[in-house]
C-alpha cells in the first residue's frame, strides 16, 4: 500500500515539473529558430523543407515573412493553386499599401499562367475551334492562355462544344466522342443492274448512292459474263465519293449476258444459233454545229435536236449557214457499229423564200456510251445547194440559186 502510493506521488510531481518545462519555452525563440532554419532550406534549395520550416515558425508566432516565405516556395514548387492560397493569406496580414499591389499583381499573373491543353476525339481529324477561331484538328496538343475558353470540335456535321477554365498552369484535357462518322458514294458504270460489294458484303446493285462509314472501304463490282471490277473507294463526311465501274466483258461470252437478255443457244431470233442479237442503241440528241463554207461565203452555225435508233439519226437542224436562216430535216446513217465509224447524211432544207437539199458525211466519234447516254463528236462536210426567192430593197423580186460545201464539226449529247 504504501509502495502504491509512493509512486502516485512521483508521477505527479514529475507531470508538474514537465509542465513548468514547457510553459517555461518561449515561443518567439522557437518561431525565430525555425524560421532560420527555413532560411537554410531555401539556401540548399530544398522547397519543401523549407515550407515545412516556416509553417513552424507561423504556428508558435504568425508572422507575415514566414506566410509571404510559404507562398514563394510553394511557386517554385510550381505548386500554383497553394503558393496563390498562402499568397491571399498574407495579403490578410498586412497592411503595407505598396506590398499589398504587387502581391495582387503576382496572384493575377498565377492564375492567367497558360496551360498545357490537349483534346482527343473518337473518331480523330475533327476540326477544333477555341473560342470560334480554327486552330487544327484532333489530336490536338497546345498552350492555351489563362482564362475561360469556348472548345468546339466538328467532324461530318457533327459539333461538341465544352466550356474550360484555365488556371495557374494546370493541364486540361478533353476527350469527346462524336459517335459514328459517315460519308456517301455514287457509284456508277454498266452493266446495270451489277452487284456491289462493300468489305467483303452485298450493298446493292448498280447505279446506287451508298452511305458508308469514314475511312477505306474495298469494294468489288461484278456481273455474269463480265470481268470483276475492284477499287477501293475513301470515304469522308464532307465530300461525296464518286466510283464509274466500266466493266469489261469476257471473250466468249454472249451479247447481254448478265443483262437479263440473253436467249438460249439454238433459239437466237434474227441470227446464227448461239448468237444473241445486238442491244438496239436509241435515245434522243441535242447538240451545236459549227464551221465554215469552204469557198468563202461565211460561217454557220446550227443547233440540232433529233432522235438515235440503232444506226439512224434523224431530226431538224435549225440555224444560218452563208448568211441564209435554214432549216434542216435531216437523216443520218451510222456505216459501222464501232465508237468511231464513218456516216452519210442527207437533208431537205428550207430557206428563205424558197428550199434546197443537203448532202453530208463524215466521220462519229462516240467519245461516251452508256445505259443512259453518252456524248458523239462529229466531223462532216458536203454540199449544200439552195434556190430561193429574194426581194432587194425598191427592188422586184428575182430568184437566185447557189450552194457552199461546209466544213463542220457537230457535238452532240444523246439522253434516253
Amino acid at each position: 500500500m504504501r509502495a502504491a502510493i509512493g509512486l502516485a506521488v512521483i508521477a505527479v510531481v514529475a507531470a508538474g515539473g514537465l509542465g513548468r518545462a514547457r510553459a517555461d519555452e518561449d515561443p518567439r525563440e522557437v518561431a525565430r529558430k525555425e524560421f532560420a532554419a527555413g532560411q537554410d532550406a531555401d539556401r540548399r534549395k530544398d522547397w519543401k523543407g523549407a515550407i515545412e520550416h516556416y509553417m513552424r515558425a507561423n504556428d508558435r508566432m504568425a508572422h507575415p515573412f514566414a506566410i509571404y516565405n510559404i507562398a514563394v516556395d510553394y511557386e517554385r514548387l510550381d505548386k500554383l493553386r497553394e503558393a496563390a492560397t498562402w499568397y491571399e493569406r498574407y495579403l490578410a496580414a498586412t497592411t503595407d499599401a505598396a506590398e499589398r499591389e504587387r502581391v495582387q499583381r503576382i496572384l493575377e499573373e498565377l492564375i492567367a499562367r497558360p496551360a498545357p491543353f490537349e483534346v482527343r476525339t473518337t473518331p480523330e481529324r475533327a476540326r477544333v475551334f477555341v473560342d470560334a477561331i480554327p486552330v487544327g484538328t484532333t489530336p490536338y496538343r497546345e498552350t492555351l492562355k489563362g482564362g475561360f475558353h469556348r472548345i468546339t470540335v466538328e467532324l461530318g456535321g457533327r459539333r461538341e462544344h465544352r466550356d474550360v477554365t484555365v488556371e495557374y498552369a494546370e493541364p486540361v484535357t478533353l476527350e469527346l466522342a462524336l459517335g459514328e462518322v459517315t460519308g456517301t458514294v455514287l457509284v456508277t458504270g454498266a452493266p446495270r443492274g451489277a452487284a456491289i460489294h462493300v468489305d467483303d458484303r452485298a450493298a446493292g446493285a448498280l447505279p446506287a448512292q451508298l452511305t458508308l462509314p469514314a475511312g477505306a472501304h474495298p469494294m468489288r463490282i461484278e456481273s455474269p459474263g463480265y470481268a470483276p471490277y475492284e477499287t477501293t473507294v475513301t470515304i469522308t463526311p464532307d465530300r461525296p465519293a464518286k466510283v464509274n465501274a466500266q466493266l469489261a466483258r469476257l471473250p466468249g461470252t454472249e451479247a447481254g449476258a448478265g443483262e437479263g437478255n440473253s436467249t438460249a443457244p439454238g433459239n437466237t431470233p434474227g441470227g446464227a444459233p448461239g448468237t444473241a442479237p445486238r442491244p438496239i442503241r436509241a435515245g434522243y440528241l441535242f447538240g451545236f454545229a459549227g464551221g465554215a463554207d469552204a469557198r468563202g461565203s461565211g460561217g454557220i452555225g446550227l443547233l440540232e435536236f433529233s432522235a438515235r435508233l440503232g444506226p439512224f439519226d434523224g431530226g431538224v437542224r435549225i440555224g444560218r449557214a452563208a448568211q441564209l436562216t435554214n432549216v434542216d430535216l435531216l437523216a443520218r446513217w451510222a456505216l459501222l457499229p464501232g465508237r468511231l465509224t464513218p456516216f452519210l447524211g442527207a437533208a431537205y432544207t428550207f430557206v428563205q423564200g424558197g428550199g434546197g437539199y443537203t448532202l453530208t458525211g463524215g466521220l462519229r466519234w462516240d467519245v461516251a456510251r452508256g445505259d443512259r447516254g453518252g456524248v458523239s463528236v462529229l466531223a462532216e462536210s458536203g454540199l449544200r445547194y439552195y434556190r430561193a426567192e429574194v426581194s432587194p430593197s425598191g427592188g422586184a423580186t428575182v430568184t437566185t440559186t447557189g450552194f457552199i460545201v461546209p466544213v463542220m464539226a457537230s457535238v452532240l449529247v444523246q439522253y434516253k
